[in-house]
């Protein structure tokens, strides 16, 4: 069977980690019809939005995306971010971010197998900023703070969530963690603060809870989460957070397995998939060759999965984390005290452990 995926190359580093992705994912033996297309920086200079209309429908068609790291804003009108864009345009409710150890070296934690599943539809990612003496932040301030502050002087972030958006994310990151054979779901959240919001989330979750009967659905705050992170991470499955908490976590989990760079993401949603890599586009690093591909690269085992194509994915996979564990073969974000390889070096030696994996069966 063949599939139809969409690839988009993005910008900075994202063509020369979209390239070792693709190949690697090629490398299983998988029939896959690669359908180009431009999303980004790149587009917005061509085009004059960064998500071409064509990509949309490109998209649209195929239902899956792999897709390299895009770069936000820029000179010009229309919308600042392919990434916001993509998200708004398909209903990508959840993001889906797994990270693993695979290695042991100086700053990496051993044992470490979490997900975070992350909301992407509402709170942070749809809220807005109002500058301070701005008409909408003063009117805002009088009839939300009342008379106790000067509406000439507060700006405001505001975040939202509906019941119906936490039902729905709640309801997907349950699934996605069933259908992946994860033990326990715990909702991350400052609800004692934010209970109009974060327990939304955390309500939504505990009542969905008896449709997953395989799965432990619990909570804990944020600053218990930390705490746990640091001290006792292994005891810890599947992280369902509001977007406000999403980054930070990001950043603490990514840091104990050798950073973004080790980190894919699966964007979800009930129209496509779009799956990357939590990391940017490096501009600065642009056709060096020296970017790490691994999350680029992982983003294809998540690819692959979604495809149900699992046997495949494993093999991915398991060339990957050879790759990693053997410690010779990787760039310079990793690569304590051996040599540092360079891009198309790793995916050249991720595509020969799966070559030679293949020959063995």
């Amino acid at each position: 069977m063949s599939h139809r995926v969409v690839l988009v190359p993005g910008d900075g580093v994202g063509p020369e980690v979209v390239e070792a992705a693709r190949r690697a994912v090629d490398a299983t033996g998988v029939k896959i019809d690669w359908d180009l297309r431009q999303a980004g920086q790149a587009a917005r200079s061509q085009a004059g939005t960064p998500l071409p209309e064509e990509t949309v429908t490109a998209i649209r068609d195929a239902r899956v995306a792999l897709k390299g790291p895009t770069t936000a804003g820029g000179p010009g009108p229309g919308p600042a971010s392919a990434n916001n864009e993509l998200r708004r345009t398909f209903d990508l409710q959840l993001s889906v971010r797994p990270v693993r150890s695979m290695f042991g070296a100086a700053g990496v934690r051993l044992g470490i197998d979490l997900v975070l599943a992350c909301m992407t539809g509402e709170d942070l990612y749809a809220g807005a900023a109002l500058q301070a003496g701005s008409k909408q932040a003063r009117a805002l301030t009088q009839l939300v703070v009342g008379s106790g502050l000067d509406p000439d002087d507060a700006g405001l972030s505001i975040k939202f969530m509906t019941k119906l958006g936490a039902e729905r994310v709640a309801r997907a990151g349950l699934a996605w963690a069933s259908a992946a054979r994860r033990r326990r779901v715990t909702v991350v959240h400052k609800a004692d603060e934010l209970p109009a919001t974060d327990g939304l989330l955390l309500h939504a979750a505990e009542g969905l809870a008896h449709e997953f009967p395989g799965l432990t659905v619990d909570e804990l705050s944020l600053d218990v989460a930390l705490e746990e992170l640091d001290l006792r991470p292994a005891g810890l499955d599947v992280l369902l957070v509001p977007s406000a908490h999403a980054a930070l976590l990001t950043d603490l989990v990514s840091s104990f397995v050798g950073g973004v760079g080790m980190m894919p993401r699966a964007n979800l949603g009930p129209e496509a998939a779009v799956f990357d890599t939590v990391h940017g586009s490096a501009q600065a690093h642009a056709g060096r060759g020296t970017a790490n591909p691994i999350a680029q690269v992982l983003a294809g085992v998540l690819l692959l999965r979604h495809l149900g194509e699992d046997e495949r994915a494993e093999r991915l996979e398991a060339s990957v984390e050879r790759t990693v564990a053997e410690g010779t073969t990787l760039t310079r974000d990793v690569a304590w005290g051996v040599s540092r390889a360079s891009t198309a070096e790793v995916a050249d030696a991720i595509v020969a452990g799966i070559e030679e994996s293949v020959g063995r069966t």
